[in-house]
């Protein structure tokens, strides 16, 4: 379950990829741009809590959406029809921030109830 979890994931990396990176990309005129950008980054940041188990595992993962932020908006700086936009990447940052920060608490308070359960290590006898 946990695999499938991760490569859900990493599904929803491509359409933010793809989002983020497509030369042409759909007007969202109901929200501004940089909505959009922070609550794409809180969701794919807090999704991570369905395959994380330890704290150091969200800290990784919330590290890897920082620096693809960074580089997604960096790359768009290079496409010809997208711009580089330094609230762009404030947006990105502090939505894998919040969303992480998110998933933090989510995981301690549901380690606190006995989650993830542990798994028991079976004792092998020497023959």
């Amino acid at each position: 379950m946990r695999f499938w979890t991760f490569v859900g994931w990493c599904l929803a990396w491509l359409v933010v990829a793809w989002a983020m990176l497509d030369p042409a990309p759909p007007a969202i005129e109901v929200v501004s741009d940089k909505t959009v950008h922070f609550l794409s980054f809180v969701a794919v940041s807090f999704a991570a809590l369905a395959f994380c188990r330890s704290g150091r595992q969200l800290v990784m993962s919330g590290i890897f959406c920082a620096v693809a932020g960074l580089g997604f908006e960096t790359a768009q700086y290079f496409i010809p029809a997208r711009a580089f936009e330094w609230a762009d990447i404030a947006a990105n940052l502090g939505g894998a921030t919040i969303g992480s920060l998110l998933a933090a608490l989510a995981l301690g308070a549901l380690q606190r109830f006995g989650w993830p359960p542990r798994r028991r290590r079976v004792e092998r006898r020497a023959a």
